[in-house]
């Protein structure tokens, strides 16, 4: 499982498309960062900055003392989900 809010790669990456049609290789290829924006698109201060999507045991690990909600924004994130919890 990956941690990103959106259905798809449109609004925040470089890419375009539903995540789940992609493979996690492909996911690792995407610029996370070229949608991210203070001033209304004037700079994109973290474009090709190598900010990528993360996994949840990487989010997990980054954060390991820190509480964290996770939505699901899928059914069949569940297992694979309570899977990297486990």
């Amino acid at each position: 499982p990956v941690v990103h809010h959106d259905p798809t790669l449109d609004r925040t990456t470089d890419a375009t498309g539903p995540l789940a049609m992609r493979t996690l290789a492909e996911l690792r290829r995407v610029d996370a960062g070229a949608g991210f924006t203070r001033d209304g698109g004037r700079t994109y201060p973290f474009r090709a900055t190598g900010v990528t999507i993360p996994t949840l045991d990487e989010v997990l690990g980054a954060f390991a003392v820190m509480p964290l909600l996770i939505e699901l924004k899928v059914a069949e994130a569940a297992g694979p989900v309570r899977a990297v919890l486990a």
